[in-house]
Parts: C-alpha cells; structure tokens; sequence
C-alpha cells in the first residue's frame, strides 16, 4: 500500500533535494510513496527553480512597518517577545535572510498562523487522496549553514505539529505525528558564518533536549538526520549532496524496500537516542544515515528517451509510406471527384451533385425514345422535345434540392478529411511528413479544380441549337431523319447539362472552396506540428536521443553502476528496449501505431498540441521499457555477469557504507551502527546468492537482507543512532571556533543597540553590532541554563583558539540572565492581522516596552 509523505523543505538548498527527490519518485515506478512536497522560504523561490508552482510554496516575509508595528506593542506577542533581542528586529529581503538565524526565526513567529492554515490545508488534501487515510509521514529537509532553515527549525516544528493536530494527522502507531529532520552539514569550504550558524542549531536543539520534561512533551517523534560531505571521501559539489540526501530520505520512506519499518521500529527501541553522554551529559539524540544504490544510473531512462525518439521520428518524419497504393481521395472523393483532368473532375463533382434532379436518368430516358424501334422518327422528335421541356422545368425547380445535397455531402467530405489523418497514421503506417505532402497534393488538386469552376461564367442558357435540330427533322426533306433524331438527343443532352452546371455550380463552388479551405487548415496544422518537432530533435533533449551512445556514469561516489562496460550497457538497453525482439515477427511501430488509433491525444497534435502527444507516448514507452526492467532486474544483471562480480560490487557498497560525518565512536556512547540491504529477488535460490555476498562484503551477521520491489536499484543502508554533538568533529572543532568568535564580537558590541530605536538586522548601521548567531533571545537562554557551549568546549579539538574574551557561554553554573524587560500576556491571534499593528499615534505616543 502507497505511504503517504510529506516533504517541508526550508531555505533555498533545501528545496534542490526535494526537487531532485520528485525526480527519483519519477524514475522509481515501483515506489510505494505518495509523496507531497511543500517548499519554505524566505527569498523568492521560483527565481532559482521556476517548475515550482504558487501554491507548494511559502514565502515568509518580514515586512519592516509591520515588524516595527509588533515591536510596539510585543507584550501582546509571547512568542515573538521571547524570542526578540532587546533592541534588534529581525528581517528579510527579497534574496533571503542574509544567512543570520534570527531572521528564520523571526519569519516563522511573524507568519505563524499564516503558515499554519497553509500547513494544515496542505495535510488535509494530502489525506484526503487516495484511501483517504490520516496517516502521513513527515520529512522536513533544512541546511544548517543558512538563516531560513537553521534559524527555523524547532519554531517550524511548532507550526508542523501545530497544523498536523488541526488537520487530525497522525502516525498509524501514534497518536503523534511522524516527522524526521534532515539536515545538510556545511562544506569544507563553508563560511564563518555558517560554521558557526550549524554549531549553534545543534547547541539549540541540544539545550532544547535537555529542558524537555514530563509536562513538556514534543509532540512528534522522529529522528534528527544529519547529512554530511563524506568522511573517507568526500562529495565533490552541492548538487552531489542534494542528491545523497533526497536518496536517504526517499528510501528511508519507501516501504517497498522494507527499510523504513526496520528504521522505525529501532528507533522505539532504541534507548541511545534518549540518553545522556557520559563524557558531556550532552543529549545523544542524533543519528547519521547513508545510502549506497547499486544501480543502473540513468540507463533506463536514456533508453526510454531512445525509444521515444525513434517512435517519434518514425511517427513524425519517415518518407517511406507503409502502404503505397493508399490515397487521401477516399470514399465519397473518389467518386465525386473522378477523372483524368481537372475539367474532368469539375463535371464528375457537377453530375454527382446533379443526382437530386436525377441527371442520369434524364439521359437515359432521352436515349432510350431515340432507339425506341417502330415509332416514327417525327413522334420520336415530338416525344424528345416534350421531354426536355419537362426536363428543362425540373432542372430549373431543383436548385434548393442540390443545394440540400452539396450541405449533406460536404458534412460527410469534411468528416472524411478528418478521420482520414488517424487512418492513415495508425492503419496506412505513413508520417506526418508523408500526410503533410498529401494534404498539400489534396489542397492543389481542390484549388485547380475550384478554378474550373470559377471559370465556368454563363449569363443564360441557348436554347437555339435545340430548336434548329427539331426543325431540321420536322422539315420536308425526308432522307436521315434517323440521324437527326440522334443529333437532336445530343443537342437536348448538350442544352440540359448547360442548365444543371447552371444550378449546380454556385454549390460546387462552395462545397471546393469549404474543402480546400479545411485542406489549408490541416497543412497549417501539420506544418506547426512538424516545425515544433524538428525544433525539439535539433535543440532539445527528447527527440535527439535516437542515434546518441548510452552513459549511464553519474559521477556520483554513492552510485555504483551494475553494468561494467559498453557492451554490457548495449546488450541490457536491446533487451529492455520496446524493439526488442520480445515478441517473435512483432512490429513495434505497427503495434505502437494500432495503440495510438482513437486516442484524443492524436487528433490534438492534428490541432498543434505537440506536448500533449509527447506526454501520452512517453507514458507508453515508459511503460513497455519498464516492463521490460521488470524481467531483467539489476540482480538478474549481475547474477548473468558471474557471482564473484555480485559479491565485487557489494564490497564496493560495503566499503562506502560508513559515515558521511566524521565522528569519534569514543564519545558516541552507547551508539552502534547498522546496515541493511534492500534488494528485488524472485526465488529463493536468489536470495541465497544475495545472502553470501552479504557475507562476503560484511562481517558475518553484521549486515541484514531485506525484500524490494523495485528491480532496478538494490540499496545498502548504513546508519547509526544515538550521537551527541560533542562527539561529531565538526561541532566540537571548526564550527565552535567560528562560533565563539562571532559571540565574542556580539557581546563585545550588543551595548551599541538602542531599545528606544530598534535596528533591522539587514540594516547598514547594524553591522557594526554583529549577528546574534541564535534563532532568538529564548534559545540563548536555554543554551546558557544547560551549560551546552561548556561542556562541548571542554573537549574542544586544537583548531580552536583559546578564549580570550569571557563569554556568558563558557561560564559554569552559568551566569543568572538579566531580567528580561518584556511583559507576556495571553498570546492574542493573527501576528498578520490588523489587530498587532501599532497607529502611527501609538507609537508616537507610547514607549518602547522592550
């Protein structure tokens, strides 16, 4: 059964991993996640990724008036008064937070309901899809480097459980919800600023720990991830540790790989992650994850891009017609619009529209008095001009008639001009190329014809050749009167047909013009068609895959690739492709064709909707190739290559599964690592293989083999619960360097802030007072109450200089805070509203209360 997931990203480097994760979802079909992602931040988010829409993110803004407004009157604002600094009001601009801590904070208080209703409801329509179940997990993805999301954290959590109790959202287990914290350590390169924005986080969340209580609880349960550059190696870009990220977290969430009930259920069991460290009495309450994937990078998505280039380009822009004999002139065409000649087809389209008057019958009625044997050839005369007299009258009586007919026929040619592309697409086999030249040759044919007609100009019709012959067979002269009979019946017929062209063409015209007007409608068309593919196969990714050499090499140092070499990659992309020879004598292209008859998806690319096509045969493609995945697994893979070449890439995994954070085991705890391997197998005798390349790769009953349905990846997970921040090297060594500094400086210049004339932290002149480093006044003092900067300083490593200035943090017991000067009164709603806005009046005439 598919889990339901949401993902909360915070800050910009945040939102890359879930934008990378949506795309591993896509590329995992087999995934059982229903994932919905929602993004946070400060600056605005669609400037660096533009495919995120309105309503799947927030931003948090400060809007200096409103912030002073609140400042005003903060004892209305017990959030917002705990946490402000005496003084400095936090703010943000259009780029973001400017990487101080106090800014995130200080956009969650001031958006807090705001941001809760759209939490809420985003949980709500979440529940509601699917089974309708309230059992969503949540992932909140954060870097520990930047103000939005280091400086949010535990403000944001507030908001997250807050809004999942609105919505009636819980784990299946409890009554709480599920909500795991990633966070992405800082690089090697990072700055000072944020060296020193992570050591605090984890100060802040240590001291949160430690003033838990009985009567405080969290209100959620889930671990706190962190998620590092490497240790024996190290990732080479950002992007790598995004994606390294957005894996841990995918399938750390993914129950088809069995995996997240393994990570859960330890965690309950787990007494590391609620106690304290011996060495530093410091909470152990973080864990360390990594995820090797052995894999086929992105072979079988390259393949579907092969495969769909060549259908299309089949589709599109082959000249060589399946069935040559074929012609667009089909049905009623061929009989309206027969002959050798356009004059030709001009009288085939007048007698054909001549049948209300029953032209021919009039012909046949005039022969038949002229080879009537024993009548005399003066009755004959009589009995032919009686009848083209009465002929005359009903050609002449007719026209409403005709007109009615050309209507009905030209509803019927008009029709027959439409259903004729798909037919000739999926039946006949031809391209839109091919299509495009015979609407064209359609189109001429209609024009030439239609001038004919526009030629044929008659102002009235003479009768006098008619009357001459009647008088030459009534006249005294006896002899060939058998053949003036005959002439006379060609000169009524000649007279007559002068009249039907008379009646008929007016509607004829019509009738070619509607034709060769809807002709020029579908060439367009297919002109717009063609034009956009051809783009797309010269400028784009898609269409210009056809002919390209696989490369499946990610570059990624926690990507193994199954397949070894280019031959390996060839022989895998032939088997899985949708022209493979799965089904003996079959034509794909015939079969992808006949699939494609009737879909509306083909008559809108007749109306110039490319994308929507594209879409359809993707999804096709995508379908067939990874049925094709589903017989040959990464398994299968191996086990094809040799047993030893299994056991050679779990080693490989073996050996990169370790910690992506560096760490002293010695002052973990009570920590044990663990490692697990998720992979697809069909038998038994698979999974014996599997197991002795466990065996072989891990130390023996160290590693555990656990079940997957997804057959193109097998995934090695390492993790280890209960780490303390003074164990993990980066906290006790660069980032408390960089964070002392910076204390020192804040409160070596903090006196210089004014309480009656607060400064915005961006502001220009408050750069000479320095960043407060934590989120807010309140967390500051948790840090100081709990002594977490002593105890970890207390096993600083060399890379940090000795103090020189004394700082409140590095006094133990620690020093009594000053008595906060802000007033708490019952919290009152909407920090938004109207109701937490100073007049200009007040705050003229009311002092600070800060």
């Amino acid at each position: 059964m598919s889990r339901k997931l949401l993902i909360i990203t915070a800050g910009t480097v945040a939102a890359g991993v879930g934008q990378i994760i949506l795309r591993q979802r896509q590329a995992h079909p087999h995934s059982a996640l229903n994932i919905m992602m929602r993004y946070i931040d400060t600056a605005y988010l669609p400037n660096r990724y533009p495919a995120i829409r309105d309503q799947e993110w927030f931003q948090m803004n400060i809007d200096p008036v409103h912030m002073q407004a609140l400042y005003n009157n903060i004892a209305t604002y017990p959030n917002l008064n705990r946490m402000l600094f005496p003084g400095l009001l936090p703010a943000t601009h259009a780029q973001g937070g400017g990487g101080i801590r106090y800014n995130g904070a200080g956009a969650v208080e001031v958006n807090r309901e705001a941001l809760r209703e759209w939490l809420k409801d985003s949980m709500t329509s979440l529940a509601r899809s699917g089974d309708a179940s309230t059992d969503i997990a949540i992932a909140l993805v954060i870097s520990a480097v930047g103000a939005t999301g280091s400086g949010s954290l535990e403000h944001l959590i507030e908001v997250i459980v807050d809004a999942a109790r609105r919505a009636g959202i819980h784990s299946a287990s409890h009554t709480v919800i599920r909500c795991d914290t990633y966070i992405l350590q800082p690089s090697q390169d990072a700055t000072d600023l944020g060296l020193a924005n992570t050591l605090a986080l984890y100060a802040e969340l240590a001291a949160s720990q430690l003033a838990q209580n009985d009567t405080r609880r969290r209100g959620y349960q889930g671990r706190k991830i962190m998620i590092g550059w490497g240790s024996d190696f190290v990732l080479p870009s950002l992007e790598q540790l995004e994606e390294a990220a957005a894996t841990i977290i995918r399938l750390s969430s993914d129950a088809s790989t069995e995996f997240p009930a393994e990570f859960q259920e330890r965690e309950v069991d787990n007494f590391a992650l609620r106690e304290l460290a011996s060495e530093t009495n410091l909470p152990s309450h973080l864990s360390l994850a990594t995820v090797i994937t052995i894999g086929l990078g992105r072979l079988e998505e390259q393949v579907i891009q092969r495969d769909l280039a060549r259908l299309v380009n089949a589709l599109a822009f082959d000249t060589q017609s399946a069935d040559q004999r074929s012609n667009v002139l089909l049905g009623r065409f061929a009989e309206a619009l027969a002959g050798e000649t356009h004059e030709d087809r001009y009288g085939a389209l007048v007698d054909y529209l001549s049948e209300p008057i029953g032209w021919r019958q009039m012909r046949r009625q005039l022969d038949a008095i002229v080879t009537r044997k024993g009548m005399p050839h003066r009755e004959k005369g009589r009995r032919l001009m009686g009848s083209w007299q009465e002929y005359k009258e009903e050609i002449k009586q007719a026209r409403r008639q005709i007109e009615e007919y050309g209507v009905a026929f030209l509803d019927v040619a008009l029709a027959e001009l439409n259903a004729v592309r798909g037919e000739r697409i999926c039946k006949a086999g031809v391209s839109l190329t091919t299509l495009h030249a015979e609407y064209s040759a359609l189109r001429e044919l209609l024009s030439n014809v239609l001038e004919i007609a526009r030629a044929d100009v008659r102002r009235t019709v003479d009768d006098s050749p008619v009357q001459r012959r009647y008088k030459a067979l009534e006249g005294w002269w006896p002899f060939n009167r058998a053949r003036k009979v005959r002439l006379l019946a060609e000169a009524m017929k000649s007279n007559l047909r002068e009249y039907q062209r008379d009646n008929v063409r007016a509607t004829a015209i019509k009738i070619l013009e509607a034709l060769e007007q809807r002709c020029e409608e579908i060439v367009r068309d297919l002109e717009i068609v063609l034009k956009k593919l051809r783009r797309q196969r010269s400028e784009g990714e898609l269409l210009a895959a056809s002919g390209r050499n696989f490369s499946i090499e990610s570059g990624h140092l926690l990507n193994i690739l199954a397949l070894s070499n280019v031959d390996e990659i060839n022989a895998y992309a032939a088997r899985v492709s949708i022209f493979s020879a799965r089904v003996q004598g079959g034509d794909q292209l015939a079969e992808f064709r006949q699939w494609l008859q009737g879909r509306e998806e083909l008559e809108d690319l007749f109306k110039g909707n490319v994308d929507r096509l594209l879409a359809v045969v993707t999804d096709y493609v995508k379908e067939k190739v990874r049925e094709g995945v589903q017989r040959h697994s990464v398994l299968d893979i191996l086990h094809q290559a040799g047993e030893d070449i299994l056991q050679q890439r779990m080693k490989q995994a073996a050996t990169k599964a370790t910690t992506l954070v560096r760490y002293t085991p010695g002052l973990a705890g009570q920590s044990r690592p663990k490692w697990h391997v998720s992979a697809y197998y069909r038998s038994e005798e698979q999974r014996a293989e599997l197991e002795r390349a466990l065996d072989a790769a891990f130390a023996q009953g160290q590693c555990t083999l656990l079940h997957s349905d997804d057959p193109t990846e097998i995934a090695v997970f390492y993790y280890v619960d209960g780490i303390p921040m003074s164990a993990i090297e980066d906290l006790r060594g660069r980032c408390l360097d960089a964070f002392l500094k910076r204390r020192q400086r804040w409160h070596r210049q903090k006196a210089l802030l004014r309480l009656d004339a607060p400064a915005g932290s961006l502001d220009y002149v408050n750069q000479n007072v320095g960043v407060p480093i934590y989120s807010g006044k309140d967390a500051e003092e948790r840090v100081l109450s709990t002594g977490v900067i002593k105890f970890l300083y207390d096993l600083h490593d060399p890379v940090v200089e000795e103090s020189v200035d004394t700082i409140p943090e590095l006094s133990w017991p620690p020093v009594p805070p000053e008595e906060t000067k802000h007033e708490e009164v019952e919290d009152h709603s909407m920090l938004n509203g109207n109701s937490g806005k100073a007049t200009t009046a007040q705050s003229e005439t009311q002092p600070s209360k800060i």
